[in-house]
């Protein structure tokens, strides 16, 4: 039955890793995007497609990497050995579910903080300022400000997480010396999306992103704006009088993840 897996497993990968399928897709996919009888919208069509190919064949040849067929098979218990290396961090729980569970936080952490996935965004996002004419400029700097802010948060929130603590916290793994529990990673939750929508800068985008909206509109472009502000201080008001009288233990504790006396 292992060799058997392995042999499927090796032969899929092989056959999802080839250049010939990455260039049949793309094939497919400018003939596709050619049925579009507008030819700029087309153009963007065929850029914007490949793109998104290149970036999903990058990451799946990455992860590939490092699954191969024995390994996908000694996790899925079709292959057995006293002990199965992790995705080049450890050595593995015997629990094929704590082994699963880290090694997917692993690969999530990295491809949420790859360099490359950002400069993918960013790109992808430009070619969507394209068509906003003369605003083109004032979009992508917005774009790129909102981008590398999102990516900016998402690493913080990732190294304050240990991927092995974090699946002994929901029970897929074994440690009995962790003392950390679902409490903290509640609040510790809690605390970073506070911190996020209430430090100005959420704010600051979301005014500049409207303006820009608001500019197009012409002769109404100041009324556009002067109202939109006052629904952003309307909106922002109460998320800050929310969070000022709501604390992460109160909130943790009435959503049954916090005990009363971890408040």
């Amino acid at each position: 039955m292992c060799d058997a897996c392995t042999a499927t497993v090796d032969e899929i990968e092989n056959i999802l890793v080839m250049d010939e399928l990455e260039k049949l897709l793309e094939d497919v996919s400018g003939i596709a995007c050619s049925l579009v009888p507008f030819k700029p919208v087309s153009q963007s069509c065929v850029e914007f497609t490949q793109d998104f190919l290149e970036e999903v064949f990058y990451n799946l040849k990455n992860i590939l990497k490092e699954y191969d067929g024995d390994r996908i098979c000694h996790i899925a218990n079709l292959c057995k050995s006293d002990a199965v290396i992790t995705s080049g961090l450890e050595l593995a729980s015997s629990s094929p579910l704590c082994e699963v569970c880290e090694d997917a936080l692993h690969l999530t952490r990295r491809a949420l903080t790859d360099p490359a996935l950002e400069a993918a965004v960013k790109a992808d996002v430009k070619l969507a300022c394209a068509f906003t004419g003369f605003f083109h400029k004032k979009c992508e700097q917005y774009a790129d400000a909102f981008t590398s802010s999102l990516f900016g948060q998402v690493r913080k929130t990732f190294d304050q997480f240990d991927d092995h603590n974090t699946c002994v916290l929901f029970d897929f793994c074994a440690d009995t010396g962790n003392k950390t529990t679902v409490c903290d990673v509640c609040k510790d939750s809690y605390n970073e999306v506070s911190n996020f929508l209430t430090d100005g800068s959420l704010k600051k985008l979301v005014v500049d992103e409207v303006d820009l909206a608001c500019r197009a509109s012409g002769p109404v472009s100041r009324l556009c704006i002067a109202e939109a502000n006052k629904v952003i201080d309307v909106i922002f008001g109460v998320i800050d009088k929310v969070f000022e009288t709501e604390t992460a233990g109160k909130f943790c504790h009435q959503i049954h993840l916090c005990l009363k006396s971890e408040n």
